[in-house]
């Protein structure tokens, strides 16, 4: 096992998912992680209709907080990021 990724369903809030993820640090800097969130993404939003994803990061976790920015999560706060599927408006 290089890593291992997570699923929080929010209660209350069925179109929300929060997100987490680690990674051995030897399997670090690859494009697994990236690949990863890419597909659990898609996932989520297809096969699970979900239209909003959140996940925390650490700030001074630099390779977490890129990693999220890359794929496409948005900072709402200093700890917080979350993906809204095309079109969603906030409810």
């Amino acid at each position: 096992m290089i890593g291992d990724m997570g699923l929080h369903f929010i209660e209350g809030k069925p179109s929300e998912v929060e997100i987490g993820y680690t990674l051995m640090p030897a399997q670090q800097g690859k494009g697994y992680a990236t690949e990863a969130v890419h597909a659990l993404i898609e996932t989520l939003f297809v096969k699970y209709g979900k239209r909003r994803i959140i996940a925390s990061a650490d700030p001074s976790n630099t390779s977490s907080v890129r990693l999220l920015e890359r794929v496409g999560f948005q900072r709402i706060d200093d700890e917080t990021y979350e993906f809204k599927k095309a079109g969603m408006k906030d409810e």
